[in-house]
């Protein structure tokens, strides 16, 4: 086996290889002023500390225009969680890099502060980026870089922090924060500062990529790195088939054949002799990679081996976020499509797992096995292990993903009413991005509850929390539900989250951590109800009265299959903001030249001197299936989830503007919630008006805007 290029004479090589570094020449006075990680300026004897990290951040920042530096929350101490937005944006804003439409990898480092190396390789590839190198990279990709993500434990040094690794000698922080919190145990339940501020971040900025950077425990194996795509038996098949039979081989073949270095899926060995096993951690969303899953993203985990030396962890987690990288560059567009895909594939009335168990492989299979000797850390005294350049394989039965063993049919919508614990569930939900809507009146509705017939919580506390299991079932109920009642849609992107969330039989949702205790103890019944009804969160189906200049427009509004955007326009029509407003815009096949696919619409919105109220979420064809046929009502957007107040009605049908249409570039097709059930003429006299281009010219006068009967 080749022993590795030193860490500190082979920084060029992996990107220089793939041609994604700047020509030589003189660096700009800001870059030749950007400080170096600690491990380069001690002879990787020392890690690099928050302060420091920030003086480079912020000096990268200073040196190039492709960086820029965000704040993306606080830690409990109240250190600023650094975000590095490396890309061709206008600025460093969620909106700005969403709307670049380029490919989203999210970088993040130091979620446990004794594990170091993904923080150092972050810091230098900023400043590799500053001094010019890997700008093809972005051609294709944002890349959003969070090195330092537990910065309260990075500041708990001590020499005796990781016991056995090898190195830093001059010691390392600590793997829970200030809490004493596991923050790669706390993606679900949101409890941490900085947990929370990850998720608000994940909301905004959606990458479609995340790589957590880690160092391992345990087994002495021959692999610098060991690697796992998302566990959870719920994650998308497309997501696992590209990670496990594309991405993740070709990655490790890359640095085999670069570097002669192997890399596998994590694992520990668990048994003895012919009962030996390779088993991979948790399958729960509360560790990174598994909650990216199943949030419809690639989520990818890197574990450099724990005695490898620190400068040859440091090595194996480049390679790796090189490779991570390069592919991502490649396969951009396939990344998008997927993501875009299955965000748009409602997973109602699929079942899904609430439990599971680690599947074996078919057969056995090679697993390379290694030794270690033992050296002294100078300056402490304390044992670590040195990995010698020993491969021993061994076959044996490898367990690297997970069946589910109870599952449950996902319904239309889960019910919170206003209860105890209603307000700090639906408070975690909007942290992790779920919408919801809230009944303005009682509703008598057909539902399911949960009968709670025994629950159990743990003997002693994890992270702080006594773990609840409840036993019971689901049976029908007819309830009236109080106004204030909120309404979680399971057609939502995020459908396969909030199941795992509010399910009571989960194992990693808000009834396990303590989220509902108030609502459980002594309870008869879980507090969250369920429903197969379609529509509850929507206002029905209503008609809609356009009165303009030219003559009305009778409206059917779809409260059932489109119940957000609906709600949306009703609000307009309902506070008489479309009173006094204007038909804007006509297109017709002669005035868009520029325009390779073709459509016919008119487009209007609210009165001008009014103010609009939020952006809504894109309610797309798939998940309403409700598309643009001729009279149909939808509304305008730029990029997705922005849609305002503005409308248009088509004329004829219109199918480029479904999902996975050719008229807009991203593919997400715009929000069909209605139809026009008379008036087809006016909308036609309308089209023919005057115009400059697309403007009508006068535009066309809202006169009135109003609910029928």
């Amino acid at each position: 086996m080749t022993q590795g290029i030193p860490f500190r004479r082979r920084r060029l090589i992996p990107f220089l290889a793939l041609g994604l570094a700047a020509g030589a020449g003189t660096l700009p006075a800001a870059a030749q002023r950007i400080p170096l990680t600690a491990p380069e300026r001690t002879d990787f004897r020392e890690t690099t500390r928050y302060a420091d990290a920030m003086e480079i951040l912020e000096a990268v920042a200073a040196a190039s225009p492709l960086i820029h530096l965000e704040t993306m929350g606080y830690t409990m101490e109240g250190r600023a969680m650094p975000l590095a937005v490396v890309g061709h944006v206008r600025d460093g804003s969620a909106a700005a890099v969403r709307a670049t439409g380029r490919t989203r990898v999210l970088l993040q480092g130091g979620i446990h502060s004794g594990e170091v190396e993904g923080k150092e390789v972050l810091l230098r590839f900023l400043r590799e980026v500053a001094e010019g190198q890997h700008t093809a990279l972005l051609d294709s990709l944002v890349i959003l870089i969070n090195p330092i993500y537990n910065a309260d434990g990075n500041e708990s040094v001590l020499l005796t922090n990781r016991r056995g690794q090898h190195g830093p000698v001059g010691g390392m922080g600590t793997r829970p924060n200030s809490q004493g919190l596991n923050l790669n145990r706390d993606y679900t339940k949101v409890e941490s500062p900085a947990a929370r501020s990850m998720g608000l971040t994940l909301a905004a900025y959606d990458p479609h990529v995340g790589v957590d950077l880690h160092t391992t425990n345990g087994t002495r194996h021959a692999y610098h790195l060991t690697y796992a795509p998302p566990l959870h038996p719920n994650t998308p098949g497309a997501i696992d088939a590209l990670l496990r039979e594309r991405w993740l081989p070709e990655l490790t073949e890359a640095v085999r054949e670069k570097h002669g270095w192997h890399f596998y899926h994590y694992g520990n060995v668990q048994g003895r002799g012919e009962d030996a096993g390779w088993y991979t951690f948790d399958y729960k969303p509360r560790f990174s990679n598994n909650y990216l899953g199943l949030r419809n993203r690639f989520g990818i985990l890197s574990e450099a081996y724990a005695y490898a030396t620190f400068e040859d962890r440091i090595a194996a987690t480049w390679y790796f976020v090189e490779e991570v990288l390069a592919f991502s560059r490649t396969h951009a567009t396939e990344l998008r499509r997927i993501t875009e895909e299955l965000d748009a594939t409602p997973v109602v009335g699929q079942r899904l797992a609430l439990r599971a168990e680690p599947a074996p492989s078919p057969a056995p299979v090679e697993i390379l096995m290694g030794e270690v000797t033992q050296e002294r850390n100078p300056y402490s005294g304390e044992l670590m292990s040195r990995r010698l350049d020993v491969v021993n394989p061994q076959m044996m039965t490898e367990y690297i993903g997970f069946r589910g063993t109870e599952t449950e049919r996902v319904p239309e919508a889960y019910l919170i009413p206003p209860g105890p614990a209603a307000a700090d569930a639906l408070d975690r939900l909007g942290v992790h991005g779920v919408t919801s809507t809230i009944l303005d009146a009682p509703r008598t509705l057909q539902v399911e509850r949960f009968r709670i017939d025994s629950t159990m919580v743990g003997a002693r506390p994890f992270e702080t929390h006594l773990e609840r299991t409840v036993w019971g079932a689901w049976e029908s109920a007819t309830v009236e539900l109080p106004a204030g009642t909120a309404v979680v849609s399971a057609r939502q992107p995020l459908g396969r989250l909030l199941f795992t969330l509010l399910e009571p039989r989960s194992d990693d949702g808000f009834l396990h951590w303590n989220v509902l205790d108030r609502g459980v103890e002594d309870a008869a019944h879980y507090p969250i109800l369920r429903t197969h009804e379609r529509g509850v969160d929507g206002p029905g189906m209503e008609r809609v009265e356009l009165e303009t200049a030219l003559g009305s427009v009778l409206l059917e509004v779809d409260g059932v299959r489109a119940p957000r955007t609906a709600a949306n326009f009703l609000r307009y029509v309902d506070a008489g903001l479309y009173a006094g407003g204007r038909i804007h815009r006509t297109v017709t096949p002669a005035n868009q030249p520029d325009n390779d696919v073709k459509i016919e619409v008119i487009q209007g919105g609210r009165r001008p001197d009014t103010q609009g109220f939020d952006r809504i979420p894109l309610e797309r064809t798939t998940v309403t299936g409700l598309t643009h046929v001729d009279g149909a009502l939808s509304m305008a957007r730029s990029g997705p989830d922005t849609a305002v107040s503005d409308f248009f009605i088509a004329i004829g049908p219109q199918h480029s503007l479904d999902f996975g249409g050719a008229r807009n570039p991203d593919g997400q097709g715009f929000a069909a919630f209605g139809r026009v059930v008379d008036g087809m003429e006016v909308v036609r006299r309308i089209q023919a008006a005057p115009a400059e281009g697309q403007r009508l010219t006068p535009a066309v006068e809202i006169v009135a805007a109003r609910r029928v009967r």
